[in-house]
């Protein structure tokens, strides 16, 4: 795999930990738990389907 390519899955991965934890976490900016699973499938689409372009 490219060493570019790498460094985005990193980043994308990062994104949706930091998503994930701060709704665990039920910090000031979370996602409600109940939309948790939404909210990540959408940003995952839309980070990826940025990266065809």
């Amino acid at each position: 795999m490219p060493q570019a390519l790498q460094q985005r899955a990193r980043t994308v991965f990062a994104a949706v930990h930091g998503v994930v934890m701060l709704a665990l976490t039920a910090r000031f900016v979370a996602t409600p738990r109940d939309q948790l699973p939404g909210e990540v499938a959408a940003l995952v689409e839309a980070m990826t389907r940025g990266l065809a372009d």
